[in-house]
Protein backbone atom coordinates (compact mmCIF):
# COMPACT_ATOMS: atom_id res chain seq x y z
CA UNK A 1 0.00 0.00 0.00
CA UNK A 2 1.70 2.93 -0.70
CA UNK A 3 1.14 6.38 0.75
CA UNK A 4 -1.11 8.07 -1.38
CA UNK A 5 -3.66 5.51 -1.01
CA UNK A 6 -3.22 6.08 2.77
CA UNK A 7 -4.00 9.71 2.41
CA UNK A 8 -6.94 9.43 -0.08
CA UNK A 9 -8.30 6.90 3.26
CA UNK A 10 -7.52 9.76 5.32
CA UNK A 11 -8.91 12.94 3.53
CA UNK A 12 -12.46 10.14 2.91
CA UNK A 13 -12.75 9.39 6.63
CA UNK A 14 -12.32 12.82 7.84
CA UNK A 15 -15.49 13.92 5.16
CA UNK A 16 -17.75 11.17 6.22
CA UNK A 17 -16.67 10.65 9.77
CA UNK A 18 -20.48 12.83 10.64
CA UNK A 19 -22.16 10.35 9.06
CA UNK A 20 -20.18 6.97 8.99
CA UNK A 21 -19.85 7.41 13.25
CA UNK A 22 -23.67 7.95 13.93
CA UNK A 23 -24.84 4.76 11.64
CA UNK A 24 -21.84 2.20 13.59
CA UNK A 25 -22.99 3.53 17.10
CA UNK A 26 -26.55 2.99 15.97
CA UNK A 27 -26.09 -0.11 14.29
CA UNK A 28 -24.23 -1.41 17.56
CA UNK A 29 -27.21 -0.11 19.51
CA UNK A 30 -29.80 -1.57 18.01
CA UNK A 31 -28.11 -5.04 17.27
CA UNK A 32 -30.55 -5.24 13.89
CA UNK A 33 -32.02 -8.52 12.61
CA UNK A 34 -32.94 -9.31 9.45
CA UNK A 35 -36.22 -7.25 9.45
CA UNK A 36 -34.30 -4.21 10.13
CA UNK A 37 -31.46 -4.76 7.29
CA UNK A 38 -34.51 -5.73 4.99
CA UNK A 39 -36.03 -2.17 6.18
CA UNK A 40 -32.69 -0.44 5.69
CA UNK A 41 -32.40 -1.80 2.22
CA UNK A 42 -35.63 -0.60 0.77
CA UNK A 43 -35.75 3.11 2.43
CA UNK A 44 -31.94 3.35 0.51
CA UNK A 45 -34.07 1.39 -2.62
CA UNK A 46 -36.56 4.26 -2.20
CA UNK A 47 -33.99 7.10 -1.74
CA UNK A 48 -32.41 6.48 -4.62
CA UNK A 49 -35.36 6.31 -7.00
CA UNK A 50 -36.23 9.49 -5.23
CA UNK A 51 -33.00 10.40 -6.66
CA UNK A 52 -33.44 9.30 -10.40
CA UNK A 53 -36.29 10.78 -10.47
CA UNK A 54 -35.01 14.46 -9.12
CA UNK A 55 -32.53 14.15 -11.57
CA UNK A 56 -34.95 13.32 -14.31
CA UNK A 57 -36.91 16.58 -13.42
CA UNK A 58 -34.32 18.94 -13.44
CA UNK A 59 -33.57 17.65 -16.74
CA UNK A 60 -37.05 17.61 -18.33
CA UNK A 61 -38.52 20.73 -17.07
CA UNK A 62 -35.55 22.82 -16.61
CA UNK A 63 -33.01 24.94 -19.11
CA UNK A 64 -30.74 26.17 -16.21
CA UNK A 65 -27.97 28.04 -16.87
CA UNK A 66 -26.67 26.52 -13.34
CA UNK A 67 -23.91 29.72 -12.84
CA UNK A 68 -26.86 31.90 -11.25
CA UNK A 69 -27.47 31.72 -7.89
CA UNK A 70 -31.42 31.13 -8.87
CA UNK A 71 -30.94 28.19 -10.03
CA UNK A 72 -29.96 26.19 -6.60
CA UNK A 73 -33.33 27.04 -5.32
CA UNK A 74 -35.19 25.46 -8.22
CA UNK A 75 -33.35 22.79 -8.12
CA UNK A 76 -33.40 22.55 -4.44
CA UNK A 77 -37.58 22.87 -4.70
CA UNK A 78 -37.83 20.49 -7.47
CA UNK A 79 -35.68 17.71 -5.24
CA UNK A 80 -37.92 18.81 -2.06
CA UNK A 81 -40.99 18.86 -4.25
CA UNK A 82 -39.92 14.99 -5.54
CA UNK A 83 -39.04 13.10 -2.30
CA UNK A 84 -42.28 14.48 -0.70
CA UNK A 85 -44.29 13.03 -3.44
CA UNK A 86 -42.13 9.72 -3.40
CA UNK A 87 -42.86 9.82 0.72
CA UNK A 88 -46.34 10.02 0.38
CA UNK A 89 -46.97 7.31 -1.99
CA UNK A 90 -44.88 4.57 -0.07
CA UNK A 91 -47.03 6.00 2.99
CA UNK A 92 -50.15 5.29 0.84
CA UNK A 93 -49.25 1.45 -0.50
CA UNK A 94 -47.77 0.94 2.98
CA UNK A 95 -51.44 1.78 4.42
CA UNK A 96 -52.90 0.13 1.44
CA UNK A 97 -51.46 -2.99 2.26
CA UNK A 98 -51.20 -3.49 5.88
CA UNK A 99 -53.41 -0.72 7.14
CA UNK A 100 -55.76 -1.02 9.79
CA UNK A 101 -59.24 -1.69 8.32
CA UNK A 102 -61.48 1.24 9.62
Amino acid sequence: MNKSMFINGIAFISRHISWILPTFIALVLLKPSGAEFKTISLVILFECIAIALSGLAVFAYTRLNFVHKEAYVCIAHIFLGVHITVGLIVVGVYIAQFGINL
